[in-house]
């Protein structure tokens, strides 16, 4: 009995090894993480060969700013973070296309995890549902960005989001502001690469949750996984 008791402990201290989950890695302050996220070495060898992959409108960009294609840089979305003991760097990064593409799910938004030498390790598009209130696209900015905490190895996004056919209707007028937070899964697939993916089944989308806090008091009462 002694023996298998044992063997059970060593089992549970590998599996905890194994698998270190997903923190925030407080060694690197976020002006660090801004700076090396803000290197030019990026745009040219990540983010350009990616929007031109996906066809986003960036010769022209090219030539007008220093950071091309890139029109919302959401400076607070940007960290360090450590899972199962790898470093990886995060921020979203907005979008435009083509004026004569057509996207599917018109995904402009992006979540970025990056490695440690600026080469994109994952990403996952951020989409918000179409509710009644927004016939056009959604334009949005991100509130705030945290571990979900209820869930292992996952974070969330709160978003502010706008109707774009009201801006464009109503550029110097008020126009309707509407939140929710989402919800971001990570994972480890058998080869060991990074892999995440959004998740509504929990929270739903979009939905009424304007902060950080409240997504995690709504994932504690529904005691998702």
């Amino acid at each position: 009995m002694k023996i298998l008791k044992i063997l059970l402990v060593g089992l549970l201290i590998a599996s905890i090894k194994s698998h270190a989950g997903l923190m925030i890695d407080r060694s690197q302050s976020q002006e660090e993480v801004l700076s090396i996220l803000g290197f030019d070495d990026i745009n040219r060898t990540a983010l350009w060969p990616f929007g031109d992959d996906k066809s986003f409108e960036i010769s022209i960009l090219r030539d007008r700013w220093e950071d091309p294609m890139i029109y919302s840089y959401n400076g607070g979305t940007s960290f360090a973070f450590l899972f199962n003991n790898k470093k990886y760097y995060s921020s979203v990064l907005g979008f435009e296309k083509k004026p004569s593409i057509t996207l599917k799910n018109n995904d402009l938004n992006f979540l970025f995890i990056f490695n440690p030498d600026g080469s994109i390790a994952q990403y996952s598009p951020i989409r918000i549902n179409k509710i009644k209130n927004v016939k056009g696209s959604a334009v949005f900015f991100i509130s705030a960005m945290g571990l979900a905490k209820e869930i292992q190895d996952a974070i969330l996004l709160s978003i502010d989001y706008m109707d774009e056919g009201l801006i464009n209707k109503n550029p110097h007028g008020n126009v309707p502001l509407f939140k929710t937070t989402l919800l971001f899964r990570f994972r480890e697939n058998n080869s060991g690469s990074l892999e995440i993916s959004q998740d509504d089944s929990c929270l739903g989308n979009p939905n009424n949750y304007k902060t950080i806090a409240q997504a995690r008091q709504a994932l504690r009462r529904a005691k998702c996984n």
